[in-house]
């Protein structure tokens, strides 16, 4: 079932309706929780987070480009390891079970 979603459009100063696919519906409620969590976590919980995704970005970037990685690029990837599993209070057990 679709949902109807009001929005103003602000350069007429009309009121459009259009409706949302259950897909659509389905997404925002997933990016509404998404946001809601990222919200709860601490600055420097999405630090390590941010930290981490560009590390990932970088290596995989270099493997893709050059099928190869840099040692500056294993250090950045060995810090924000470290910075997410002091963060998110990650153990030994956590990686290997």
């Amino acid at each position: 079932m679709s949902a109807k979603l009001i929005r103003a459009n602000k350069e007429m100063g009309e009121t459009v309706m259009t409706k949302k696919t259950d897909w659509q519906i389905k997404q925002d409620k997933i990016n509404s929780e998404r946001k809601k969590g990222l919200k709860a976590l601490s600055s420097e919980q999405r630090e390590a987070i941010k930290l981490a995704h560009q590390s990932l970005v970088t290596v995989l970037g270099n493997i893709r480009d050059m099928e190869d990685i840099y040692l500056s690029d294993i250090r950045e990837m060995n810090g924000a390891m470290w910075k997410i599993r002091h963060e998110f209070n990650l153990s030994n057990e956590d990686y290997y079970e």
